[in-house]
């Protein structure tokens, strides 16, 4: 979070994810309404919309963040960044596509191939584009890894 303190949109999405850590985040991706009134209740659809907005709104400045840390030279700290959205369970598909970019420059093409499978993961209606984008991009990450 330190990186590029003087950059203005830098400052920017650090307030953003600052703000959001005293936030309720749940990722509800590919769950319909029906679904939570089922699960949670109807009472409980608005408090959770938004629980799902500041993750949506996490997950789209994690990845702007890195950008801004990829166009800077900072790979290291964009790839930590990028990582992390993964393991929450983004579905914006740049984030998979950059993070698969970074590995493949170091030929570890057995992480774009842990990538894959965390996408493969996803509810998301994205999921099969991302799967397959990162397939055909990296086949070397599917030879002995994909099924």
């Amino acid at each position: 979070m330190n990186a590029l303190s003087e950059d203005e949109k830098a400052r920017e999405y650090k307030e953003i994810l600052t703000y959001l850590s005293t936030q309720p985040i749940v990722n509800l991706t590919g769950f319909t309404n029906t679904d939570l009134k089922l699960e949670y209740g109807t009472a409980n659809i608005t408090p959770l919309s938004q629980y799902d907005q500041n993750y949506t709104v996490l997950v789209r400045t994690l990845q702007q963040w890195a950008d801004l840390l990829l166009e800077s030279g900072l790979t290291e700290d964009a790839e930590t960044v990028l990582a992390y959205a993964v393991s929450i369970g983004t579905d914006v598909s740049h984030t998979y596509y950059a993070l698969a970019k970074i590995y493949a420059g170091r030929e570890e093409y057995d992480k774009i191939a842990d990538l894959i499978l965390r996408a493969e993961e996803l509810r998301s209606a994205l999921r099969n584009s991302i799967v397959r984008t990162l397939q055909e991009s990296y086949p070397q990450a599917c030879s002995h890894h994909c099924g």
